[in-house]
């Protein structure tokens, strides 16, 4: 199989749904929905969507289960992460062409993208496939 090297672009701000009493307490949700497009041609190739939950702090850590809509199939991940800017999320498994894969899906927001800035926040995957037997 091979590499996939996509951008994600950030169709819509991430809602917070916060746990009672406060939106830093533990069980605070983030859920996301981007645009992939091709790093190298900028076509639209998929969509990737997802939720966060805090489940620790100091330092705060965040599980995050996500899914990427490509044009082969879907893929499923999943990763424990802190708030740093670079992460490696683990392929759980995925749909038609991926049916039988595991991986790892290595994620870095794109400097200069986000809040506070006006553009929406970009995010570099580089998506390595194995076939699982």
């Amino acid at each position: 199989m091979p590499t996939l090297h996509l951008v994600a672009t950030q169709i819509a701000e991430p809602t917070t749904v916060p746990a009672p009493p406060g939106p830093t307490d533990l069980g605070v949700r983030s859920v996301f929905s981007d645009d992939l497009r091709d790093k190298n041609t900028n076509a639209l190739v998929g969509q990737h969507t997802g939720e966060c939950v805090l489940v620790r702090k100091n330092p705060n850590m965040w599980l995050c289960h996500a899914g990427f809509i490509l044009p082969k199939g879907e893929l499923i991940a999943e990763v424990l992460s802190d708030e740093a800017p670079k992460w490696t999320s683990a392929i759980l498994g995925g749909t038609d062409d991926y049916d039988k894969v595991r991986g790892q899906i290595r994620g870095e927001y794109i400097p200069g993208t986000g809040p506070p800035n006006p553009n929406p926040l970009k995010t570099d995957y580089t998506i390595k496939i194995r076939v699982h037997p």
